[in-house]
């Protein structure tokens, strides 16, 4: 009888085909590896041999691996250089599954290799084979290929047992010798490079790998490419005609629906044009006609067949699943028996395969899809119904393995895996329907000389649609019914402008796209490649998985750039992928491609050497050392100041926050001290100034920072732009609340300063000053915790209302003692703390520390804190007296009335809000030529009652003449008061924030100058095109 020793690649694929092959009959017992174990059983198939004696074992991956001699395995013993020629030797990485393969080889006379059908897989099989032979020279060596582990493709495998490939075994080798050089060379020149330079940031504590990949740096190649067109990226204003009507909606006589028409030329990006244009549309009268109908009919085709990229992809895109956690669960399917091999470029079924059993199977299972795979069939299920379709036959075959497909009904799933599951059967179902179509309508019509279309689609056949809805969408829209010579007149004829937006950052179903496309890695090692990138912290994923570059990663990337070297372009790694094809379709020798790709990276290692000096000064700049401002690169955390000025021991750290990653918080970077606040929104972008000197009075980095219109007034001296150190500049450190010895925590947090070492001063240009060079241990997320258990963000709302004793003296003034709680209620104080005295319950907030009581009148303010309202000390924006009028007391005082401290969106003049913006009322009285700016009368606010009138400086767009508006225009009604230059500009009062009654006022002389458009107005009779300059 011949004993037969079976070896499979993973523990559960032996156990799996041991159960098939001995129909579930097998004994096991235990070898010198625990989780190895041996299944014996007998087979004996027609058509293979009569009294075969079956030893089933395994491996876990590879067995062996290569590396170089002891000498050359010492970093500091040779040079990086050296290992371009160093001699490599194989080990065997997994010694006690060597060691069971050795003593079963003897009683055995032949060896079945059951690995994995790829190239991979086919080099695991030479290592096994080694091993074996060793042992026993003589054995028969036969291979074993199949696809998934089910009865019918196992059986098959033993009736045509094959030869191991070896050229797929050259291959891999030459792969791994490269990899293996090639990234220990730059790994070492990186990592040593920079501890020497760096120490502070790359040794001692702070000491890091800093690998190099050939594949690994394309890949963040990718991401650094896109990130620079982000930031390279100037928007640019665009204009387009947008035409609407009215028409009645086919499906309700009675009702009418909103059609859009789209203009034939899209956009313009020259506004004269697009103006002219325009006045051409709306020559008097604006009529549309109809003078082409083209219906056709529409196809949706269906997707091809499954490959490893598109399942990677389509996870991503769609379930939020990383590729590195798609193949994982894959590979647990796949060894589960409920999916074909889950590594394959093959997009097309080879003829004869049994499309018809596997859909049987998803039609007789209890899955939500089943009724659909019905559907494909006839009745009886012997043959397929007239909704099934061939497959679509795609342009890759690995010639190893089938598309993925699922092979068995899953029973008992659940969470990601059901969802991957689910995705493949879904696939596959939609792979062997029929294409959705559908028959679209063109309408174009004529408004003057420019043509409008709109596109209707009735869908009369969802096809695959139906059981694939989740992964891919068609949707129909309805139009009235159209023909040649109709007219209609629009309801809304406007020139539109726009903005040009920049390129998203890349997802990592993106990524996997773009690696596909340009050849870097293969279909069983694209993931791995993307998961180096995030480990090594490289990349990090932002909200919406977006991928974008570390400082780190973009300034590796940009330091091998300012050599002259591409080694982050995609270029080089494709050609050594294509000559490993060639090598794997026997084409190629694989020594021929070892040594001239050795030789090539040893040039460019050359090359990296001689500029050493260049790729520290990168690195150190953050990417910068070309001159250019690596500024823009997303803060997930930067050093703000080197002290904080609550706990003056631990750095400010700037961080991205917000779902959106578009606000900032400040934080302190010492755990002890929640010391935060929130960054204003007028400030649009924080940039470090690397290339400029340092603040002189502090030694920290100086910052350049961008602000919007919406800047209060007092701090609108600042805009468009300012540049210095937030901590010594007055201007800065007003705008960011930031000044030295400010105070942004509550009394509790100051009473217990932090204690601990100093950090370290060595922080330069480069961003560095953080607890890992440029770490994801600094991201929001681990930046929020602090000693406040509601992190960062609760702590910046915490700063805003500032500390002060008085609350605590208040509270106990009854002569009793005051604790300090916090509310647990859930509610808008939520989190806030409050003294209580345990004598008489008098109550007070921790942080209402304000001033002593004023006159009478308006609602008061808190004079130890800013208003974030009108940016004036005394009272915070909840009380504020340019929101309000009227009423109690406070403790600084101050009337209601008018608004001030704030400029109005309407007029563009301070003191009041666009809904109590004079230039919107009517009537009579005095106005600005009065001699009183605000009103009259005495004080901020005025006096007295204000005018009304007319409005100063403005154009009515009705008669076109000035001192109005359209709605109190004469030549439509009534309405009134003095004109051009009449009317209280801030309404009345006496008081800092008003007092008695205002006017209404007029509108300011200055009006909020917008880019030139052009408006048009619809009367009941005709079109009127009016001009906005």
């Amino acid at each position: 009888m011949v004993r037969a020793l079976n070896v499979a690649e993973k523990p559960s694929v032996a156990k799996e085909v041991a159960r098939i092959l001995s129909s579930g009959s097998y004994s096991t017992r235990n070898t010198y590896s625990k989780y190895n174990k041996i299944y014996e059983f007998g087979y004996n198939e027609p058509g293979v041999g009569a009294g075969l004696d079956m030893v089933m074992t395994s491996v876990t991956g590879h067995l062996a691996g290569i590396d170089f001699e002891a000498t050359f395995r010492k970093w500091r013993a040779v040079a990086p250089g050296e290992l371009f020629g160093a001699p490599v030797v194989t080990e065997i990485s997994s010694p006690d599954i060597a060691r069971t393969l050795r003593a079963e080889a003897p009683r055995c006379q032949w060896l079945i290799l059951w690995l994995d059908c790829d190239r991979e897989g086919e080099a695991i099989a030479e290592e096994v084979r080694a091993v074996v032979a060793q042992a026993n020279p003589g054995i028969v060596v036969k291979r074993a290929r199949f696809s998934a582990l089910i009865p019918a493709q196992i059986h098959g495998a033993m009736r045509n047992l094959d030869r191991l490939n070896y050229a797929d075994v050259y291959a891999v080798t030459v792969r791994q010798e490269l990899d293996l050089r090639i990234g220990a060379a730059f790994t070492r020149f990186q990592t040593m490079t920079l501890s020497q330079a760096m120490p502070a940031h790359f040794a001692g504590d702070n000491r890091r790998l800093v690998s190099y990949g050939p594949c690994q740096f394309p890949t963040l190649g990718f991401v650094v490419d896109r990130y620079k067109e982000w930031e390279a990226f100037v928007p640019a204003p665009y204009w387009y005609i947008q035409l609407k009507a009215k028409l009645p909606d086919p499906a309700a006589p009675d009702k009418t629906m909103l059609v859009n028409f789209n203009w034939r030329r899209g956009r313009l990006f020259d506004f004269p044009a697009a103006a002219l244009l325009f006045e051409a549309v709306m020559d008097e009268p604006v009529l549309a006609r109809v003078f082409d109908v083209d219906a056709h009919r529409k196809s949706r085709r269906k997707p091809l067949p499954l490959t490893t990229v598109d399942l990677q992809s389509i996870a991503a895109r769609k379930l939020r699943i990383s590729s590195a956690n798609t193949m994982k669960i894959a590979e647990k399917l796949y060894t589960q028996g409920y999916i074909s091999y889950p590594r394959t470029e093959t997009n097309s079924f080879a003829k004869g395969t049994d499309l018809l059993s596997l859909v049987r199977q998803q039609a007789d299972s209890a899955a939500p899809w089943a009724p659909f795979a019905g559907s494909l069939l006839a009745p009886g299920g012997g043959t397929f119904s007239p909704r099934y379709s061939v497959p679509r036959r795609g342009g890759k075959d690995d010639h190893s393995h089938p598309p993925i497909h699922p092979t068995k009904a899953a029973s008992g799933l659940s969470g990601d895996m059901a969802r991957i599951y689910e995705l493949v059967s879904r696939h596959f179902l939609a792979v062997c329907s029929i294409d959705a179509w559908g028959e679209e309508t063109v309408v174009s019509a004529q408004v003057g000389p420019e043509v409008f279309t709109t596109r209707g689609l009735i869908i009369k056949e969802r096809g695959f649609l139906e059981v694939y809805s989740r992964f891919a969408s068609w949707n129909a829209s309805a139009i009235p019914d159209f023909v040649p010579g109709t007219e209609f007149t629009p309801s809304s004829v406007r020139l539109k402008d726009g903005m040009t937006t920049p390129p998203q950052f890349l997802t990592e179903a993106d990524l996997i796209a773009l690696m596909d496309k340009n050849g870097i890695g293969t279909d069983a090692t694209i993931a791995q490649h993307i998961e180096t990138i995030l480990s090594r912290e490289y990349v990090v994923k932002q909200s919406g998985d977006r991928l974008v570059p570390t400082t780190l990663g973009m300034a590796l990337v940009e330091a091998y750039t300012a050599m002259g070297l591409t080694l982050a372009k995609p270029h080089l790694r494709a050609i050594t992928e294509a000559e490993l094809a060639e090598i794997a379709s026997g084409t190629r020798s694989h020594d021929d491609v070892l040594a001239n790709s050795v030789n090539a990276y040893r040039a460019l290692f050359e090359q990296v050497l001689a500029s050493r000096a260049i790729f520290v000064s990168t690195v150190r700049d953050g990417g910068g050392g070309d001159g250019s401002s690596t500024a823009d690169i997303p803060l997930s955390a930067v050093v703000f100041s080197d002290k904080c000025p609550t706990c003056s021991m631990h750095p400010m750290l700037l961080a991205q926050a917000g779902k959106n990653g578009q606000s900032f918080v400040l934080g302190c970077r010492g755990r002890e001290c929640a010391n935060s606040a929130w960054v204003p929104s007028y400030v649009s972008s924080i940039e470090p100034v690397l290339d400029g000197p340092k603040c002189a009075t502090c030694g920290a980095m100086c910052f350049r920072v961008t602000l919007s219109r919406r800047l209060p007034p007092a701090h609108m001296h600042l805009f468009p732009e300012a540049s210095g150190c937030v901590a010594c500049n007055p201007s800065l450190a007003a705008l960011f609340a930031t000044r030295t010895g400010r105070r942004l925590v509550t009394k509790r947090q100051e009473s217990a300063p932090p204690t601990g070492p100093a950090p370290s001063s060595d922080s330069g240009p480069n961003l560095v000053a953080l607890p890992k060079f440029f770490s994801k241990s600094v991201l929001p997320k681990a930046l929020a915790s602090s000693s406040s258990s509601r992190g960062l963000a609760a702590g910046a709302q915490r700063a805003r209302r500032g500390s002060s004793t008085i609350p605590r003296a208040a509270a106990t003034s009854g002569g009793g003692t005051a604790a300090l709680r916090t509310v647990g209620k859930v509610g808008q104080n939520q989190g806030r703390q409050f003294w209580k005295c345990g004598k008489c319950n008098a109550f007070a907030w921790d942080d209402d520390d304000g001033g002593g009581g004023g006159g009478g009148g308006g609602g008061g303010g808190n004079s130890g804190s800013v208003c974030y309202n009108c940016q004036q000390p005394g009272h915070f924006s909840s009380n504020c007296p340019s929101k309000g009028s009227g009423g109690g007391s406070g403790y600084s005082g101050g009337g209601g009335g008018g608004s001030s401290g704030s400029v109005c969106y309407n007029c563009q003049q301070p003191g009041h809000f666009s809904s109590n913006c004079p230039s919107k009322g009517s009537g009579g009285g005095s106005g600005y030529s009065d001699g009183s700016r605000y009103g009259g009368g005495s004080g901020y606010g005025g006096g007295g009652s204000g005018g009304g009138g007319g409005s100063s400086g403005s154009v009515c767009y009705n008669c076109q003449q000035p001192g109005h508006f359209s709605s109190n225009c004469p030549s439509k009604g009534s309405g009134g008061g003095s004109g051009y230059g009449g009317g209280s500009r801030y309404g009345g009062g006496s008081g800092y924030g008003g007092g008695g009654g205002g006017g209404g006022g007029g509108s300011s002389g200055k009006r909020r100058i917008q880019q030139r458009t052009v408006r048009w107005a619809v009367g009941r009779s005709r079109w009127r095109r009016r001009w906005r300059e």
